[in-house]
């Protein structure tokens, strides 16, 4: 919450934030962006390999946006 807070105060109108988390912590990032007036616009989900689950996110939020979430394909890291 603190990242995107302080980000969201920062940034001038269009300005971008990137970040890489955990995937458990997704709803509650995508949320807090948002109240904090960062809209998510581009999504990466990270693997391991092609048939496994996404470990990590990467995500860019752009500041004062209108909604326009582009998802992007899965990133292999370990292949």
């Amino acid at each position: 919450k603190e990242i995107i807070e302080v980000a969201s105060k920062k940034l001038k109108h269009g300005g971008r934030l990137c970040v890489c988390q955990r995937v458990e912590r997704f709803t509650d990032f995508i949320v807090t962006m948002r109240k904090f007036n960062l809209e998510p616009s581009r999504l990466q989900f990270v693997i391991t390999k092609r048939s496994s689950k996404p470990y990590l996110f990467l995500i860019e939020g752009v500041k004062g946006v209108k909604p326009q979430l582009k998802i992007l394909e899965n990133l292999v890291n370990g292949e």
